[in-house]
């Protein structure tokens, strides 16, 4: 999985779902502070679908013990009862 606060942009471009055009926009604004301002960025160009692919492969890494709810629930195949465990 790759960070997209630390990632290139080759490599962000050649993530599943990812553009050339997005890897671009991520760059230019990071750092992100959290999984759900990295997912604001996807949806500003992307479906939800399409950034439920991207986020597969690329991901800001989060703290469950300090992440928001929403943070947690864009965890790669999270489901409701474990964001509440």
């Amino acid at each position: 999985v790759l960070d997209p606060n630390s990632a290139t942009e080759r490599q962000l471009a050649s993530a599943a779902g990812m553009t050339p055009e997005l890897a671009k926009a991520v760059i230019a604004v990071r750092p992100y502070a959290t999984a759900s301002a990295f997912n604001a960025k996807l949806l500003e160009s992307a479906t939800p679908q399409q950034a439920e692919a991207i986020r597969a492969g690329v991901f800001v890494p989060i703290n469950l013990n300090s992440a928001s709810e929403a943070d947690i629930k864009l965890i790669p195949e999270m489901s409701e009862k474990m964001v509440h465990e």
